[in-house]
């Protein structure tokens, strides 16, 4: 069993919020390369500190989030690793239908499944509605399991609730909450406060995603010397060839 006056000290994530005005902002974002690109002021540079990053959109509901780290810093801007970049390149305006924004959570949560022992993940989001959790589908159940969930928050009293499995894939599930849950919201009240003190990065034309990327073309190869024979051949000595690497 979890010692209860004992609660897991991590280092909390970096929140960051990049605001784009257009889906097609965003998806050129995305191309610029491996990973996700940040200006220099919205994160510290540090290797492998965490980050949550919200992406919002013009005329959508409700942003997406993703969790990552930072990879590195190439002298202008920092470069995020995120597993599950997927799921911005398939945002759809339309798409986020959702009755409340969900906010971005790095907080542990205690999961307690039947008559198992308790373990414990992470809550990755949390809203009025539900949560999801860090957890593959062979962890925690099956579709409309219910379970317990016990939300571990340092500065503030334990927050349990009664939840329905409303959907498992294969990195994380979306938990349904069941009846009355007061003692979350203290724990929402402290995720819109930290989110709202966040000073959202505006893309704009200054990015350098903003500058046309040239099609890459291969090298040009010297000349090649034909024999006298290919020369005065009827075709030209023309032949198909497949370029180098």
């Amino acid at each position: 069993m979890i010692r209860y006056n004992l609660h897991p000290a991590a280092a909390a994530s970096w929140l960051v919020h990049v605001a784009f005005a257009t889906p097609d902002d965003l998806y050129r974002h995305l191309r610029m390369g491996q990973g996700f690109y940040l200006p220099a002021r919205a994160v510290p540079s540090e290797a492998g500190a965490r980050v949550i990053l919200e992406i919002g959109v013009a005329g959508a509901a409700h942003a997406t989030l993703l969790h990552g780290q930072v990879r590195a810093w190439d002298g202008a801007g920092i470069w995020l690793d995120l597993p599950c970049a997927g799921a911005a390149a398939r945002f759809r305006p339309e798409a986020t239908r959702r009755r409340h924004r969900r906010f971005g959570s790095d907080l542990f949560v205690e999961v307690s499944h039947g008559g198992g022992q308790p373990w414990m993940c992470r809550a990755i989001d949390l809203s009025p509605d539900g949560l999801r959790l860090s957890a593959s589908a062979l962890e925690l159940g099956v579709t409309n399991d219910e379970i317990r969930v016990t939300l571990l928050a340092p500065d503030r009293e334990l927050a349990t609730a009664r939840a329905r499995i409303a959907w498992a894939s294969g990195r994380s599930a979306g938990l349904e909450l069941i009846g009355e849950s007061p003692g979350l919201t203290p724990v929402l009240a402290s995720l819109e406060a930290r989110w709202a003190a966040v000073e959202p990065v505006v893309h704009d034309a200054s990015c350098p995603c903003a500058v046309p990327v040239k099609p890459f073309t291969s090298p040009e190869r010297p000349a090649e010397r034909r024999s006298p024979a290919a020369s005065a051949s009827p075709t030209g000595g023309c032949s198909a060839t497949t370029p180098s690497g």
